[in-house]
């Protein structure tokens, strides 16, 4: 089938018939028995003859009919879904897109500087342009290669507590990279149980944290020698999850989790409340008592699967922020003290979708400027990071054929929607940029890489050990690369 062709009506029972179009497929969510469209799309039902609708079809097959359906409309908190119009006022009162007052919630505590006010997209630039910025990723690339000694190690790693998770499933892609990312939180002493704090930014469903938690119980006892995965297992380690979305299907259920339901950008961590008991330090609103030291801090172990575009500078910055909030604290409760000096033991986290970088969060600015590269160029490079895996994404059947009857998987990384034209016919530089797809992927790779290195350098900057690695290969995820962060090694 042609690109831009409309595909027949899916011949599924109850499937929504909403095509997609920057997806190129119909809708996967469910429709009430005898309705055409499900229930984000349900305002199409009036009409017969939007059966295959799009997303641009949508406003005049509202608007062209009259019918007892009731209208809805896209909620005014996040406008990615859609309410029924009378049902509005009790639709805002319990949207999880709503904004709740917590003490640890400090609007862009983590943002790095203010946006732009404008912001240029690839497609606006030309030729020459493009090519003075990949020349300029070139050679940053090659800076990188030579002050690490040669190109990104690859070091995949597992850990036993996920065995069994992989002789359950026959695509185990996923639990490959979970158990090289817990081999990488083992491999740098963050399984220590309860000497740290275990922290999931991006958390989604919270399914690393889960074996984060599940590793640091392992071996099981005897009793339980069958590890069900329906059963708890207790650890006095203290866990946080973080994410701004709400989900379904949780692993919070196997494990003692506190859930942060926030922006990370917002997220001031030395605030929150249960932490700040956990580490003996005064509530928010308690008086100070300086008559004795709080108990040896225990430092944080953050980690994430994928952490998605500026996510990765918001965290990096949050963690950063967290250290001085609680090194000034006890500074001014203890003169003598320096329990702050481990506030933070260590960061693993595998990245993803450049493509949303942007000016505001991106960390790694004075690296870039080594190379002429400016602060306006990171959108620009983040669209252009897009190209390494346009084109190239598995079919979700394949991806989804052995789960049935199994939790959903999570997405792991998504495609930019506007960089993957000309791909069929790329081979004849009919890109804009005037490239060929295999020319653009291998740009798209070079500049994901000079983005991560430039979190490196900022991390370095800061007194921390910063590397980066191949946790899995590509051909496991596309988005491979991890970026390791420690403390500095005690003087």
């Amino acid at each position: 089938m042609k690109k831009g062709e409309v595909p027949p009506v899916p011949d599924k029972d109850n499937q929504c018939h909403f095509f997609v179009s920057r997806k190129h497929r119909y809708c996967s969510l469910s429709a009430r028995k005898g309705r055409r469209y499900c229930g984000e799309h349900s305002h199409l039902n009036v009409s017969s003859s939007s059966v295959g609708a799009s997303e641009s079809d949508a406003a005049v097959a509202s608007a062209s009919t009259t019918t007892t359906v009731s209208v809805r409309i896209p909620c005014p908190l996040d406008p990615n879904h859609t309410v029924e119009e009378s049902k509005l006022t009790k639709h805002l009162l319990k949207c999880n897109a709503r904004v709740i007052a917590h003490p640890y919630r400090v609007d862009n505590v983590n943002v790095a500087r203010a946006p732009l006010p404008t912001v240029r997209r690839v497609q606006e630039l030309t030729m020459t342009e493009i090519a003075a910025l990949v020349a300029s990723v070139d050679a940053a690339f090659t800076a990188m290669e030579d002050m690490e000694g040669g190109p990104i190690p690859t070091q995949i790693l597992t850990h036993a507590s996920l065995d069994e998770r992989k002789s359950q499933k026959e695509n185990v892609k996923h639990v490959v990279q979970q158990a090289s990312l817990v081999g990488h939180v083992e491999r740098i002493g963050g399984l220590a149980g309860e000497q740290h704090m275990y922290v999931e930014f991006g958390a989604g469903k919270g399914e690393l944290g889960h074996y984060i938690h599940r590793a640091l119980t392992w071996p099981p006892p005897p009793a339980t020698t069958d590890a069900n995965d329906d059963e708890p297992l207790s650890s006095r380690a203290r866990f946080y999850s973080i994410d701004r979305s709400n989900f379904r299907q949780k692993f919070d259920r196997y494990m003692e989790v506190e859930r942060l339901g926030l922006d990370i950008k917002d997220l001031q961590l030395a605030r929150v409340p249960s932490l700040r008991r956990y580490l003996h330090l005064p509530a928010l609103d308690a008086a100070p008592d300086t008559s004795a030291a709080p108990a040896a801090i225990k430092p944080v172990v953050a980690f994430s699967k994928h952490l998605c575009g500026g996510a990765t500078d918001l965290t990096l910055l949050c963690l950063h922020n967290y250290e001085q909030d609680v090194a000034s604290e006890l500074a001014n409760l203890f003169a003598d003290s320096n329990a702050a000096a481990q506030a933070v033991h260590s960061a693993v986290i595998a990245m993803c979708c450049h493509h949303r970088c942007s000016s505001d969060t991106y960390l790694g600015l004075e690296w870039l400027a080594r190379f002429g590269l400016r602060e306006a160029d990171v959108p620009i490079l983040g669209q252009m990071s897009g190209w390494a895996i346009c084109g190239e994404r598995p079919k979700k059947q394949a991806d989804n054929a052995d789960n049935v009857g199994e939790e959903e998987e999570e997405p792991e990384h998504e495609v930019p929607e506007d960089d993957d034209q000309g791909v069929e016919g790329s081979n004849k530089g009919e890109h804009y940029s005037g490239m060929t797809h295999a020319q653009r992927e291998a740009v798209g790779q070079r500049v994901k890489r000079v983005l991560d290195f430039g979190r490196v350098m900022w991390a370095r900057g800061h007194g921390m050990r910063a590397h980066l690695v191949r946790f899995v290969e590509r051909e496991t995820s596309l988005e491979n690369c991890a970026l390791i962060v420690q403390a500095p090694l005690a003087q």
